[in-house]
């Protein structure tokens, strides 16, 4: 007499599909590897691009501009 665990297989049956399920996720697991460690580089460069362009538009960096002001200026050789 053969005996059965409460899913109806034999215990000796079993060998392939823990086998299979080890080589699905020996698989997978290179490709998600990679896509966390560049979605980390893309977060990293996105982060370091923003620090460069505001070092770029930063105020001191702008030149001087003469702009000529709308507002007169007091005449000083009428005070004296």
């Amino acid at each position: 007499m053969e005996s059965y665990n409460n899913s109806g297989h034999r215990p000796g049956d079993t060998a392939s599909g823990p086998t299979l399920t080890r080589l699905w996720v020996g698989v997978a697991t290179a490709p998600v590897l990679a896509g966390l460690w560049g979605a980390q580089a893309l977060f990293e460069s996105t982060i370091a691009l923003g620090e460069a362009s505001e070092e770029l538009f930063r105020g001191d960096r702008l030149p001087v501009l003469n702009v000529p002001s709308d507002e007169s200026e007091p005449n000083n050789a009428q005070s004296t």
